[in-house]
């Protein structure tokens, strides 16, 4: 992870924002929707991908460059599925409609915003200094020499 928060690009800061929007767009999304008759096993899976997903988010806002390449993959995933959901989500189709459109506009910019130039460099920055001499002396005092 990223150990210069303070240096993050707003752009970073801005999407990271955009992916919580989503996340809770997808949330009510969910808690609107019908739930089949296993409810017990469909709240474990919901939750389970909740949090895996706002674990993704936090990652990338500390600057974990995988987690980025991670939810790309994941946004073109569900742009080949999310047409074929949308009828089964929301109980009123134009809510639906409403709540799609709002995250996949989010996940758009918050997406382009990860990729611009500048976040390149601060995730990529990270990868080379990941670990540093302080780094190694903050967290790991045994190791270092007397």
């Amino acid at each position: 992870m990223n150990n210069n928060q303070h240096l993050r690009p707003p752009q970073v800061n801005l999407a990271s924002s955009l992916l919580v929007l989503y996340w809770a767009f997808g949330l009510v999304k969910v808690l609107l929707g019908r739930f089949p008759q296993t409810i017990y096993i469909s709240a474990a899976v919901f939750l389970s991908f909740f949090g895996a997903l706002i674990l993704c988010i936090w990652l990338i806002s500390r600057g974990t460059n995988w987690a980025r390449w991670l939810f790309l993959a994941w946004f073109v995933w569900n742009c080949f599925f999310s047409p074929w959901s949308l009828q089964h989500l929301s109980p009123r189709p134009a809510m639906g409609a409403i709540y799609s459109s709002v995250q996949l506009m989010s996940q758009l910019v918050a997406l382009a915003l990860l990729f611009l130039p500048t976040a390149n460099r601060w995730f990529r920055g990270h990868v080379r200094s990941a670990i540093t001499p302080e780094h190694i002396n903050h967290n790991y005092p045994d190791l270092t020499p007397p």
